[in-house]
């Protein structure tokens, strides 16, 4: 009997430990309370000295057989109800544990989505790129293109001011001439 008073103490710190709603501590608690009683019953059966000699009777010996079967009734009723609690615990980790793989799975597909959207941005700006490049190259050969432009009408308008100077100089020889 000692290694079933054993058993209900590591039952219930094993239940104390498994707690996961209040409900369950409860239940548990009731158990334990009930089972304690019962034991406590089955200590004054397991006194009683009924028969005519001093020692126990049929009866009394029934009393402690039905009593002991109603204990490892309670025994059985604490058992299911942690194994339920350990199930219950382990379904809600097993569901933990799906809620956080999905997540991951999520946050993977947004983050490939993301990948995804900065290759296009960084393909639009290298075309974008390209573009100002080439138009980058057309400005410059249209800005030499007018330099040589420009060189030719500095020299046309330099060949006019100095043909400007020899007539002025000519026709002011000419007034001179005319005078003397």
């Amino acid at each position: 009997m000692k290694s079933r008073h054993l058993l209900s103490a590591f039952l219930s710190l094993l239940g104390i430990f498994l707690l996961g709603s209040t409900g369950y501590a409860q239940q548990l608690d009731t158990l334990l309370k009930q089972r304690v009683e019962l034991y406590k019953h089955y200590q004054v059966l397991k006194n009683e000295k009924n028969s005519f000699w001093g020692s126990q009777s049929k009866q009394d010996l029934r009393n402690i057989i039905s009593h002991l079967k109603n204990i490892i009734n309670k025994d059985d009723e604490i058992i299911r109800l942690i194994l339920k609690e350990k199930e219950l615990e382990r379904i809600q980790l097993k569901t933990e544990s799906a809620l956080k793989s999905n997540s991951l799975i999520l946050r993977d597909k947004n983050l490939s989505e993301q990948v995804y959207e900065l290759k296009n941005e960084v393909k639009s700006l290298k075309n974008q790129n390209h573009l100002r490049v080439q138009e980058k190259q057309k400005l410059k050969y249209k800005l030499s293109a007018l330099k040589k432009e420009n060189l030719i009408l500095e020299i046309i308008i330099g060949i006019l001011i100095v043909a400007l100077i020899i007539l002025y100089l000519i026709s002011r020889m000419k007034i001179k001439a005319i005078k003397n």
